[in-house]
C-alpha cells in the first residue's frame, strides 16, 4: 500500500496538485473525505466530498480513521464543519493520494503502520494565499482571517512532521508538480534497502 499525502494551508494549491498527480499516477486513487460542510452550487454527492449531516457524522465517529472540526464564520454566521477519512474509503491492496493535516497524517500512519507513506507540504506565504483567495470570488475577509489564524496554528511544527517542503508560490503549478515527481523517483532509486517495496512503487507510478 502506497500513500502520497499532500499538506498545506488554505490557498496553497493542494487540490490542483492532487489532480495533476492523479492524472499522472494512473494506479493511484483519490481519498475523498466525508464532510458536513454545505454542498455548493457546482458540487454533487461524492465530488469533492461525501456529504452528510452533522448528526450522522457525530453518531458514527468510530467509522473514521481521523476527523477534524472547523468553526467557520461566514456572513457573521458561526457554524461547525466536520471532515473525516472514513475507514471504508481505503483498502490495503490499493494506492492513494490524499490531502490532510499534520494530525491526520499521524493518525493515518498509526492506522496503516506497514504502508509506504510519503508526505509533501506545499509552502505558500500568507500574502500570496490571500491574493489567490481574493481572485476566487466570494471572498469573506472575516472568515479568511479566521482561516489564516487557524492554519498558522495547525501547521506551526510542520517542518518536523513531513518528508518534504515544496515552495508553491510561483504561478506555475506544473513546475511544482515536476519537483514532486522528481523527488518520488529519486527516493525510489536511493532506497535500495527497501528494494522490493520501491520496485513495486515504481512499477505502479510508471
Amino acid at each position: 500500500m502506497n500513500i502520497i499525502v499532500l499538506l498545506g494551508k488554505s490557498g496553497s494549491g493542494k487540490d490542483a496538485m492532487q489532480n495533476l498527480l492523479i492524472n499522472y499516477f494512473k494506479k493511484f486513487e483519490i481519498v475523498k473525505l466525508t464532510s458536513t460542510r454545505p454542498m455548493r452550487e457546482n458540487e454533487k454527492q461524492g465530488d469533492p466530498y461525501f456529504f452528510t449531516t452533522k448528526d450522522n457524522f457525530l453518531n458514527n465517529l468510530n467509522n473514521f480513521i481521523e476527523y477534524r472540526k472547523y468553526t467557520t464564520l461566514l456572513n457573521n454566521v458561526k457554524d461547525d464543519w466536520y471532515y473525516g477519512v472514513n475507514k471504508h474509503s481505503l483498502e490495503e491492496d490499493k494506492n492513494y493520494i490524499l490531502i490532510n493535516t499534520i494530525d491526520g497524517l499521524n493518525k493515518i500512519k498509526e492506522y496503516f503502520p506497514n504502508a509506504n507513506i510519503i508526505s509533501f507540504y506545499l509552502d505558500v506565504s500568507d500574502i500570496v494565499r490571500t491574493k489567490r483567495a481574493e481572485l476566487r470570488g466570494g471572498f469573506d475577509k472575516i472568515e479568511w482571517n479566521r482561516r489564516l489564524e487557524e492554519d498558522n496554528n495547525d501547521f506551526k511544527n510542520v517542518l518536523e512532521k513531513v518528508d518534504f517542503i515544496i515552495n508553491n508560490e510561483e504561478e506555475n503549478l506544473n513546475l511544482t508538480f515536476e519537483k514532486i515527481k522528481l523527488i518520488l523517483i529519486k527516493k525510489s532509486i536511493s532506497s535500495w534497502k527497501k528494494y522490493f517495496k520501491f520496485f513495486l512503487f515504481m512499477k505502479i507510478i510508471n
